[in-house]
């Protein structure tokens, strides 16, 4: 419903024309009694820059009896702008009834509307004659009993003359600090309403019957009951009555939420405003921001987080992305036919488009996301305002963090908010860049029919263009066929093939591929003028074995005379090279054999190229091609001419050469 069906339903009924009465206030207008001019209904409409929408209120002039109806609870709360008992407040949404508003204002208006009578005097006499007789009166009803705690506790504040908001809170909170641990057995099951209930608002029967009903909730035992005895307990809990931390106030607030507000025993019409109490109880004390984040306004969530996908689309999905840009988009965009043709590859080429616009498009020394959504704005934020809270603590300055794109602090006592705000939005650079981006997809995709070019739009065709070239490439590099080696069995084919080429060899070959064998004795060196190495005698070279000696013993030693000795077992493998075979195996030269040998070793091969003018570049070049089918990869670089092996292939060089160790 809203007000303009209100105005229609008092002309086209009571020939009643709204008026405009405040030039200053265009958003408020009147409805008045035609005959005797009094106001029935005061109409107000304000925009909330919060929500992006226009809130509309009224007071009208049926009474404030009507807040304890039943049928008009849901609707009804005392006047916003009106005095007095006549007038109560009317919230106009798509929830309200429009027939139980209508009723309200034919109530209003039987009320300013005065019957008229005729009296005549005469002396006309009835015969007609009247017997009274005596009628018992009915019993009254016995008044519950008043405890002197209850007694007690309607005393405080009771004399002060201020009925401001601010002192309700506060008698509230100071009435509940003293029945903290009270408890009574009265109980009170009728229904009825009041708006922002406290202790102050109630009979003394219903006043035991909360007190009773809040001694069993204690206790465990979960008993529905009028609904004002809902707000009190959430309104005890706020001011941390009943409890020894905000900690345990918030798991109590969560406890009483499943087991009256999910569970449905309660009207669902109070779930939105019990969780916005302990959203705003999370911020203001300090709690986990988990605790906040499961009761924040889930439109808040939904438009941080798309502010977060396109202003930081490179970490975003595509989904993220392209769901972002359709919040603050027309409704045709949604409905193209580049997401419901190509399905992901739209979605795909849209945010690419975006990410590469978001990252170099700049104008004014702005970027294309402060261009479309400004900056983060601060304003005032007030936290249970529309609950009995009284701040009782000396506030310090301090900060909250929702998440990126939502902040609240307090400075010098006073709560702000910072936050992108959907209403400074540039509708119409995002519509230009989505009309564009569409236009070009669509043509692309061959989805759909054409859309008329922009002149207005071309800043956003670089950016699109590039996010279809990079299709493209990606398309044609998929469509290249792929070559897999597999790698794992390499060693044992060069296994195979080196045991292959040994049994072709003949006896010659292996002759000449037999290295010299060397003998290395390792004995300690001879007492000083113990041997005459001079004088000894010429002997037949004999091959060098490397063995392991003990050291001679203190005497003098005649090298001489010595008699030959068998060779003892060697102390490590020899070391033999088999160039030749290797050779054999991979097309490499003498020189390029000799290069992989010394780099094997950790030596320099400066020398050696230099003396056969050679080029450290061009040789490194020619080792990897001719290792590359045996390895499968390079095995050497060259940086500042200067030849070294890449040591993930160093033991697969040595292999190449054979077993033994270079």
């Amino acid at each position: 419903m809203e007000l303009s069906d209100l105005t229609a339903y008092a002309e086209e009924k009571y020939q009643i024309k709204e008026e405009f009465k405040w030039t200053d206030f265009p958003g408020f207008s009147v409805l008045r009694e035609p005959v005797s001019g009094k106001w029935v209904a005061l109409l107000m409409r304000q925009w909330d820059s919060d929500s992006g929408t226009q809130i509309e209120l009224c007071d009208i002039k049926c009474g404030e009896e009507t807040l304890l109806d039943a049928q008009f609870a849901p609707y009804l709360s005392s006047p916003f702008r009106m005095r007095g008992t006549k007038w109560a407040g009317l919230r106009i949404d798509n929830s309200t009834n429009s027939e139980v508003v209508f009723q309200l204002f034919d109530k209003a208006m039987q009320s300013n509307t005065q019957p008229l009578y005729n009296f005549s005097l005469g002396n006309e006499a009835t015969s007609t004659t009247t017997l009274f007789k005596e009628t018992p009166l009915p019993q009254a009803p016995a008044r519950p009993l008043l405890p002197e705690r209850i007694r007690t506790m309607t005393q405080i504040c009771k004399f002060e003359k201020n009925n401001s908001y601010f002192l309700k809170c506060k008698r509230f909170s100071l009435q509940g600090d003293y029945m903290e641990d009270y408890e009574d057995d009265f109980p009170c099951d009728e229904e009825f309403w009041c708006f922002l209930p406290t202790y102050h608002d109630l009979t003394i029967k219903q006043i035991r019957g909360y007190f009773t009903w809040r001694t069993q909730l204690r206790r465990g035992e979960f008993r529905c009951s009028a609904t004002p005895f809902a707000h009190i307990y959430f309104y005890e809990l706020l001011n941390g009555i009943g409890v020894s931390s905000p900690e345990q106030a918030f798991q109590k607030m969560e406890e009483f939420k499943a087991e009256f507000l999910d569970s449905g025993a309660w009207s669902n019409l109070h779930k939105p405003l019990f969780e916005k109490w302990m959203f705003e109880y999370a911020v203001i004390y300090g709690l986990p921001v988990e605790n906040a984040l499961k009761y924040a306004s889930p439109s808040w969530l939904a438009t941080d987080k798309a502010f977060g996908s396109l202003r930081k689309a490179e970490a975003a999905t595509d989904e993220e992305v392209v769901a972002a840009l359709l919040a603050f988009a027309p409704k045709t965009t949604a409905s193209s036919p580049v997401f419901s043709v190509t399905e992901d590859k739209g979605k795909h080429l849209f945010a690419e488009a975006w990410r590469r616009a978001a990252s170099q498009f700049s104008e004014g020394g702005k970027d294309l996301f402060t261009l479309c959504f400004g900056a983060a704005q601060t304003h005032s934020w007030y936290p249970l305002t529309n609950a009995v809270y009284w701040e009782r603590r000396q506030l310090e300055d301090v900060e909250y963090t929702l998440n990126d794109y939502h902040h609240f602090h307090c400075h010098n006592g006073f709560w702000q908010e910072t936050c992108f705000s959907a209403t400074s939005v540039d509708s119409i650079r995002i519509k230009a860049f989505l009309h564009e981006t569409d236009r070009k997809l669509r043509k692309y995709l061959k989805a759909g029919s054409t859309l008329r070019e922009k002149k207005d739009e071309a800043w956003a065709t670089p950016f699109v263009d590039a996010a279809i070239e990079a299709d493209k490439k990606a398309a044609a590099e998929a469509a290249k066929p792929k070559i897999t080696i597999d790698l794992s069995g390499l060693a044992q084919i060069r296994q195979d093939a080196l045991l292959t080429q040994n049994s072709l060899l003949t006896e010659e070959e292996r002759q000449e591929e037999a290295p010299t064998p060397l003998v290395r004795t390792a004995c300690a060196p001879p007492a000083e003028g113990s041997c005459n190495a001079a004088s000894a005698p010429p002997q037949e070279p004999t091959p060098l074995v490397r063995t392991a000696c003990a050291p001679p013993a203190g005497g003098p030693c005649n090298a001489a005379s010595a008699p030959p000795q068998e060779p003892t077992p060697p102390c490590e493998p020899p070391a033999v090279l088999t160039a030749r075979s290797f050779r054999a195996r991979v097309p490499l030269d003498e020189v390029q054999t000799t290069v992989l040998q010394l780099l094997l070793e950790g030596k320099n091969t400066k020398e050696l190229l230099k003396a056969h003018h050679l080029m450290p570049s061009i040789v490194t070049d020619a080792i990897n091609e001719a290792l590359f089918d045996e390895i499968g990869d390079n095995v050497l670089e060259c940086e500042d001419d200067t030849i070294s092996i890449i040591e993930d292939y160093r033991e697969d060089i040595t292999n190449l050469f054979g077993e033994n160790t270079l």
